[in-house]
């Protein structure tokens, strides 16, 4: 573990001396490396919050229901309401954090979500 956090701190080292104008045995530098150190192992990468996830579909049903988007605001409900219920793996951990990424993944690829209609409801019209 000695080696791991040595290593780790180097890497570091390389990371804020590339990153800033820090020069090395300035104090400034030893203060970024230590706060880089005392946050990268509480720090999840690339994983969303689950409480920003929720809070964005939120708004966005909100927004849904604002505009009046009745069948889109029903199906995006449903739809996240359904992904919720799902269970990918035992690991509640993990559960929660592929279930998150996925509902990340399709708020982001749904872009200008007010301005799409359904094929299928372009056909109804």
């Amino acid at each position: 573990k000695h080696s791991l956090d040595k290593q780790r701190r180097g890497l570091l080292e390389e990371l804020v001396s590339n990153l800033t104008d820090l020069s090395r045995g300035s104090s400034n530098f030893k203060k970024a490396v230590d706060f880089a150190v005392a946050n990268i192992n509480d720090h999840r990468f690339i994983v969303p919050a689950p409480s920003l996830v929720k809070g964005q579909f939120t708004r966005l049903l909100e927004k849904l229901e604002l505009h009046s988007q009745v069948s889109k605001h029903a199906a995006l409900s449903r739809a996240f309401s359904n992904l919720q219920g799902r269970k990918f793996i035992r690991n509640q951990w993990e559960q929660e954090e592929i279930l998150y990424s996925k509902l990340s993944l399709v708020y982001h690829l749904a872009d200008r979500v007010l301005e799409y209609t359904p094929a299928c409801e372009i056909q109804l019209r």
